[in-house]
C-alpha cells in the first residue's frame, strides 16, 4: 500500500483522545503519536504556546481545533491529508504552502529530512507510503516491503535469495529494472557511504537494517532526478524519513513463523524520547535487533520440483547440469547405451544412463540387477537438503537524535546511526563430484568406461557477509529576516563489507583414483563409486582440501551541505520559494588486502586506494504562477517547479602499466561536470483534476573500473601486427613501443539520463471520492559504458571517428618530409566506449476511494500498478535492440498490488494482494547467460500469479496517569493461501521463481507498548 494518507482521513471515525495539557508542542506530539495523524509546523510557530487538556472521542479534526483554540493558529489539510498549522492573519492573505522548503527547516521537531517534502500530488509523479501503509506493513525489511508494494520497483531477487552467489543480506533497489546504480537511496534526504565492493568499488548503499517501525514514511520519485540530486539520480530516488522527534517510550516484540513450522524469526524494537531541560532540548534514541532462522533446501520442495521438469524435458542434459541427486548415477560419455561388464551378464542396458540408490546393499550382481531395471530412467530427490535456500541474516539498528535550542532564531542538532547485518549461508561446492572411471577400474561394473556422479553431503562451504553502515550528522539551523532559513551541517560515516568464505573443496588428486580405483598419491583410500556409499563418502573425503576466500573492505564518507531557503516575491498563486544549496562531498575507499586459499597456494591481492570528490551548487523554485480562482480555467492553479544543478566530480585512482618485466602503478585524477536540471509544471482546469508534466535530466560518472586503464607495453610485431595508414601502412612497432589499452579509458564519459513524464490526478484531494492518478513515463539513458569490441585496426583505419583513442607524437619536420600525415603512435585504446543505450517506457496509477462506511467504520480502497511495455538496450550502435521486459532479470510488464482498510476507532484490519504478471522462465539476451532453462521448463512462460496478505491491528489505549498509555496488538499473514512461488528449472539456481516468497505463508505477531 504505497498511499500517503489523504484528506478523508481527517475525517475518520472518533477515537480515544487524551493528550495533557501543558506546552503545545508536546500536545501536537502526544497527538501524532496517538492517531497516526501528521501535523507540520515550525518550531517558532508553536514556541511558548501552551494548551488545555483535550480528552474524549474525537476525529482528529475535531481533536486538533481543541487543541489550537486560543492559540492564534490555524491549520489546513493539504491534499495528502497532513494538517499544515499557520499563524492566524490579521487580514485575509493566501495560505503561503510549503514550496521548495527543505523540511528540516520547516516542521521543526518532527523530523530531519533535509529534502523537500514530497507528496503523491507533486509536479513530478512520487509515491508516497506514509504511516498507514507502515503500520500494517509485516515484511521483514525495507527491501521487501519495496519488492512487494512498490509496482515499479524492477528488482527481481534479493541479494539473499542468491544463495550460489554471496547471498548478502543487504538492500537493492532497482526503479524501473535500469540499474542498482541508477537508483539512489537517501536516509532523510541525505546520501549514504556508499557499499564497497572488491571491484567495481562504491555501490548503492545499504538500509535494510532499518526497522520498518523506525520510518515515518518513504518517498519514491520514479524518474531521473539528477536536477535536485544529483549524481546517480538518473533511475529515481527512495528517500527514507526516519522518525526523529519523539517524546515517550515504546517497546515492540515481533515474532513469525511459516505455516509449516520453520523460518522463525523475531524482532526487538525499542524507542525513547525525551527533553531534559522543559523543551529547549530534545532526544530521541531508538535501537533495534531481529535475527532469523535457517531455511535449507530440504525444507520445501522447489528442488525437487525442478529436477522433475528438468527429469521429463530434458533427460539428455539433466546429468550434465549442476544440481545433485541423491543416487550414484552413471552416464555413457558419448550417449550410446550402457553395457555391462561379462562378469555381470553383459546387457546392454535400455538407455545410456541410470542410477544406483544411496543406501542400497548387496552383492555386485544385485547391484547390476538394480542398474539394469533403471536405465533410462532419473533420480529427481535432491541432494543438499541441509544447504540454505535464503540467508538467515541477523541485524541490528541504533538511531539517535538530539536538537536544542539555543537561541530564539538559531538551533543545533545532531543524528546518526548504526545499521548492522550479517548473513550466513551454507551451499554445497559445486562440480567436485563428476568422474570417470576406467572400464577395468575395480568397482565399475560396466564394459567401457563409464561417467559417475555422486553427492557429497559434507563438501560445502559457508558464507558471511557483514554490512555494516554509519552516518553522523551534526549542524545548525537558523532563523533570517524575511521568512528565510538557514542550516549548515557536516556528515561523516563508514560502510564495512566483510565476505568470507570457508569450505572444503576436492583435490585434483581425486581424478586418477577415481579413474582407476587405485589409492591416492598420498595414501588415501581407493574411491569405488558403486561400492558401499557410506565407505565412498569416507573415501571421497579424504582428498579434499581447504579453500577460502576473503575480504574486508571500507568506504570513508564526508559531506558538508549549506542550504537555505524561503520565499522571495509574492505571485497571484502564493509566495515564489527557493531552496539553496551548496555541497562538498567525499568518498574513499582505501587500499585493502583481500585473499583466496586453494590447494596449491595462497594468493593475496590488493584493492587500489580511490576516491570520489563532489562539489555541487543547487537551487530549486517553486513559483505558483495562477491562483486556483475558476475565472482563469484552465490554467487554474498553475505552479512551475524549476530545479539547477551543478556537479563537479574529481575520481582518484591508480593508472596500471603491464610492461612485460614489471607492474607500475600511477596514481591518476579524472574530472566530470555535469549540468543537469528538473522544470515541470501543475495546474486545476478542474477542482476534480489536476495535470501535471516534467522533464528532468541527470548523469552518473563512471567507476575506477571505468576509467582504470591497464596498458600494455607493445613492442612484438608478431603479436602486434597493427599497421598505421597515416604513416605509409607502416608497422606501428617499427617506430617503437607503444602502449596498449583494452578496458578502462580515461576518456570515458558519464552516462547521461532524461525522464519525460505526463500525468492526470482525478479528485487529487481525495474528498467525496476516490483519488486516481495516472502518469506516463519515458526513461532514456544514453552514453552507457560497454565494450566497443573495436579492434586496434579498426580504431587507426577510422582515426577521426573515434577521438582521443589514438595519441600520437606531434608530425616531426622529417616525417613530413616522408610523405607522413601524423606523428608516431605512442598509445592506442579499444576497450570501453559511452556506446549504449537504453530506453524505458512506463504507465503507473495510484487509487484511493475512502467508501461509505461500513459496520460503522472507514473503509478505504487502494491500489497501485505499472504497466511497462518497454526496457530494451542497444549495446552499441550497430547492434540491435534487446528486449528485457518479463524476462527473469527484467521488470515484469504488468505488476500491481490493491487492497482494503477498514478502520474503526483503534481497530484496522487490512487485506493486500500483490499481482505478478506473465513472465518468461529465460534470461534476456542483455545477460548473456547461457540458456538451459528453455529446454528444462517444458513451456516458455510462467503464468501470473498472485500473493494474498491480511493484517490486523488493536490498539487499547489507557488513562493519562496510567504508566502504559497504550497496548497494540497486531496479527499478519503473508501469503494468507499459501501460493506456491513457481517453479524455474534452472539448475543453477534454487528451483523456484524469486519474484516470490520462498517461506510461502507466513504469520507474525506484534506486541507493542506506549509508555
Amino acid at each position: 500500500m504505497l498511499l500517503a494518507m489523504t484528506a478523508c482521513a481527517a475525517h475518520a471515525a472518533p477515537v480515544l483522545v487524551d493528550v495533557r495539557a501543558g506546552p503545545l508542542q508536546d500536545a501536537l506530539a502526544e497527538l501524532a503519536r496517538e492517531d497516526n495523524a501528521e501535523v507540520l509546523y515550525s518550531a517558532d510557530l508553536v514556541r511558548g504556546r501552551r494548551t488545555p487538556a483535550v480528552k474524549g472521542r474525537l476525529t482528529r479534526e475535531q481533536a486538533l481545533a481543541l487543541l489550537l483554540q486560543g492559540s492564534g493558529l490555524g491549520y489546513r489539510i493539504t491534499p495528502d491529508g497532513v494538517f499544515v498549522l499557520f499563524e492566524l492573519p490579521k487580514r485575509d492573505i493566501p495560505d503561503p504552502g510549503d514550496g521548495a522548503i527543505s523540511e528540516v527547516l520547516v516542521i521543526g521537531r518532527r523530523t530531519q529530512n533535509a529534502d523537500i517534502r514530497r507528496t503523491e500530488n507533486d509536479i513530478q509523479p512520487y509515491t508516497v507510503a506514509g504511516p498507514h501503509n507502515l503500520a500494517v506493513a509485516a515484511q521483514d525489511n525495507v527491501d521487501q516491503f519495496l519488492r512487494e508494494r512498490l509496482p515499479a520497483n524492477g528488482r527481481v531477487y534479493s541479494p539473499g535469495q542468491m544463495v550460489n552467489g554471496a547471498g548478502a543480506p543487504n538492500s537493492a533497489i532497482d526503479l524501473r529494472g535500469v540499474g542498482l546504480q541508477r537508483t539512489l537511496v537517501l536516509v532523510d534526504g541525505r546520501r549514504l557511504p556508499s557499499l564497497p565492493t572488491q571491484m567495481t568499488g562504491l555501490e548503492q548503499s545499504d538500509i535494510n537494517a532499518i526497522p520498518l517501525g523506525a520510518i515515518e514514511r518513504i518517498e519514491t520519485l520514479t524518474a531521473t532526478a539528477g536536477g535536485i540530486h544529483g549524481p546517480t539520480a538518473i533511475g529515481g530516488v527512495v528517500n527514507v524519513v526516519l522518525k526523529r522527534d519523539y517524546r515517550g517510550a515504546d517497546l515492540t516484540v515481533v515474532s513469525g513463523i511459516s505455516s509449516r513450522g520453520d523460518a522463525a524469526r523475531g524482532r526487538l524494537e525499542a524507542r525513547l524520547g525525551f527533553t531534559p531541560d522543559h523543551g529547549s532540548t530534545d532526544v530521541m534514541l531508538s535501537a533495534s535487533y531481529s535475527a532469523a532462522e535457517r531455511l535449507t533446501v530440504g525444507q520445501r520442495d522447489y528442488a525437487r520440483r525442478s529436477l522433475e521438469l528438468q527429469a521429463r524435458n530434458n533427460p539428455a542434459e539433466f546429468l550434465l547440469q549442476n544440481r545433485a541427486v541423491n543416487a550414484i548415477t552413471v552416464r555413457s560419455p558419448r550417449g550410446e547405451p550402457l553395457r555391462l561388464d561379462a562378469a555381470y551378464g553383459g546387457a546392454v542396458l535400455g538407455g545410456s544412463y541410470t542410477f544406483l540408490p544411496i543406501g542400497f546393499q548387496g552383492t555386485d550382481l544385485e547391484k547390476a540387477a538394480v542398474l539394469v531395471a533403471n536405465a533410462g530412467r532419473l533420480p529427481t530427490d535432491p541432494a543438499y537438503g541441509d544447504t540454505s535456500l535464503i540467508a538467515a541474516p541477523e541485524t541490528y539498528s541504533i538511531l539517535f537524535s538530539a536538537r536544542r535550542r539555543i537561541s530564539d532564531r538559531v538551533e543545533a542538532f545532531v543524528d546518526g546511526f548504526d545499521l548492522h547485518q550479517h548473513g550466513r549461508i551454507i551451499t554445497p561446492n559445486p562440480n567436485n563430484t563428476r568422474s570417470v572411471s576406467a572400464a577395468d577400474a575395480p568397482g565399475n561394473l560396466f564394459a567401457d568406461p563409464v561417467s559417475f556422479y555422486f553427492p557429497l553431503p559434507d563438501l560445502v562451504e559457508e558464507k558471511t557477509t557483514t554490512t555494516d553502515v554509519r552516518r553522523l550528522t551534526g549542524g545548525l539551523i537558523a532563523t533570517l529576516p524575511r521568512g528565510w532559513r538557514a542550516s549548515a551541517d557536516y556528515t561523516v560515516g563508514r560502510a564495512l563489507l566483510d565476505a568470507r568464505r570457508e569450505g572444503l573443496t576436492m583435490s585434483f588428486s581425486i581424478d586418477g583414483a577415481l579413474r582407476n580405483g587405485l589409492a591416492g598419491a598420498r595414501g588415501q583410500p581407493p574411491v569405488v563409486p558403486l561400492g558401499d556409499f557410506a565407505a565412498l563418502r569416507s573415501a571421497a573425503m579424504a582428498y579434499t582440501v581447504p579453500t577460502a576466500t576473503y575480504g574486508r573492505f571500507t568506504t570513508q564518507f564526508s559531506n558538508g551541505v549549506a542550504r537555505a531557503a524561503g520565499p522571495l516575491v509574492t505571485l497571484p498563486g502564493g509566495p515564489l520559494t527557493a531552496t539553496l544549496l551548496a555541497e562538498v562531498r567525499r568518498e574513499r575507499m582505501p587500499q585493502t588486502e583481500y585473499g583466496q586459499v586453494n590447494e596449491f597456494s595462497t594468493i593475496i591481492s590488493v584493492s587500489p586506494d580511490r576516491v570520489q570528490r563532489v562539489t555541487s551548487g543547487y537551487v530549486e523554485l517553486r513559483a505558483p504562477l495562477l491562483s486556483r480562482e475558476p475565472r482563469i480555467v484552465p490554467a487554474r492553479g498553475l505552479e512551475l517547479q524549476l530545479a539547477l544543478r551543478r556537479d563537479d566530480i574529481k575520481t582518484t585512482f591508480p593508472d596500471i602499466t603491464q610492461t612485460g618485466f614489471a607492474t607500475v602503478r600511477v596514481m591518476t585524477a579524472v574530472r566530470h561536470e555535469a549540468d543537469v536540471f528538473t522544470l515541470g509544471l501543475r495546474a486545476f482546469p478542474a477542482d476534480w483534476l489536476m495535470l501535471r508534466a516534467s522533464a528532468a535530466t541527470g548523469e552518473s560518472p563512471p567507476d575506477m573500473t571505468h576509467l582504470q586503464e591497464m596498458v600494455f607495453v607493445a613492442r612484438n610485431p608478431a603479436i602486434y601486427p597493427y599497421t598505421d595508414p597515416k604513416r605509409g601502412g607502416r608497422l606501428l612497432v617499427a617506430d617503437g613501443p607503444f602502449l596498449w589499452g583494452r578496458s578502462g579509458w580515461r576518456d570515458i564519459g558519464q552516462e547521461k539520463g532524461l525522464t519525460r513524464s505526463f500525468g492526470m490526478v482525478f479528485n487529487p484531494s481525495g474528498r467525496s471520492g476516490p483519488r486516481l492518478s495516472v502518469d506516463v513515463s519515458h526513461v532514456e539513458i544514453r552514453d552507457e559504458i560497454g565494450l566497443t569490441l573495436l579492434s586496434a585496426q579498426q580504431v587507426l583505419n577510422a582515426e577521426e571517428r573515434y577521438p582521443n583513442r589514438v595519441v600520437r607524437e606531434p608530425l616531426s619536420a622529417a616525417d613530413a618530409a616522408l610523405g607522413y600525415t601524423a606523428g608516431r603512435v605512442t598509445a592506442l585504446y579499444t576497450g570501453l566506449g559511452n556506446v549504449g543505450r537504453t530506453e524505458a517506457e512506463t504507465v503507473d496509477a495510484q487509487l484511493d476511494w475512502t467508501l461509505p462506511p461500513v459496520l460503522g467504520g472507514d473503509t478505504r480502497l487502494y491500489g497501485a500498478a505499472t504497466w511497462q511495455p518497454t526496457l530494451r538496450t542497444r549495446r552499441r550502435p550497430d547492434t540491435p535492440w534487446l528486449d528485457r521486459v518479463g524476462y527473469r532479470d527484467g521488470p515484469l510488464e504488468w505488476r500491481g498490488n490493491a487492497g482494503v482498510q477498514w478502520e474503526r476507532g483503534p481497530l484496522l484490519v487490512d487485506l493486500n494482494v500483490q499481482y505478478l504478471g506473465r513472465s518468461s522462465p529465460l534470461w534476456s539476451a542483455y545477460s548473456n547467460i547461457i540458456q538451459t532453462t528453455s529446454r528444462n521448463q517444458g513451456r516458455t512462460y510462467i503464468p501470473s500469479r498472485a500473493y494474498l496478505d491480511l493484517t490486523a491491528r488493536r490498539r487499547f489505549d489507557f488513562a493519562a496517569d496510567h504508566g502504559l498509555r497504550s497496548f497494540d496488538v497486531g496479527f499478519a499473514v503473508q501469503n494468507l493461501f499459501d501460493t506456491s512461488p513457481p517453479i524455474v528449472a534452472d539448475p543453477n539456481h534454487m528451483g523456484y521463481d524469486y519474484r516470490g516468497d520462498a517461506r510461502r505463508r507466513r504469520f507474525e505477531l506484534s506486541l507493542a507498548g506506549r509508555f
